[in-house]
């Protein structure tokens, strides 16, 4: 079963919630499965290691609070992207899940 299929959060009503890719590469096996698990709680993963997540601030903050302790090794990365409302409006996506997110599905 695919997280996707499970559990998938709802859009945040919340109008200061800012759009975010999230994306990890992490050397171990385990650390990366608890990280790919604490993002489900944040955003819905559009790849493995590739998630979409609408947070106001402080989620956010909880969010790279919770990942930091386990970006420990060399090798291991995080990158978070933030997209502007008008980014945002022009994001594609071919394939893969769909999510509620107003990203257009081709």
């Amino acid at each position: 079963m695919s997280a996707t299929s499970h559990h998938r959060p709802k859009r945040n009503p919340n109008p200061r919630a800012r759009a975010y890719v999230v994306a990890y590469d992490i050397v171990d096996g385990s650390r990366r499965k608890r990280v790919h698990d604490l993002l489900l709680d944040f955003g819905v993963p559009i790849q493995y290691s590739v998630f979409e997540c609408r947070l106001v601030a402080t989620d956010r903050r909880r969010m790279l609070q919770a990942i930091r302790p386990l970006i420990s090794l060399p090798g291991d990365a995080l990158f978070v992207a933030v997209l502007c409302a008008a980014c945002e409006r022009r994001t594609l996506r071919v394939g893969g899940p769909v999510t509620e997110t107003d990203t257009l599905v081709v």
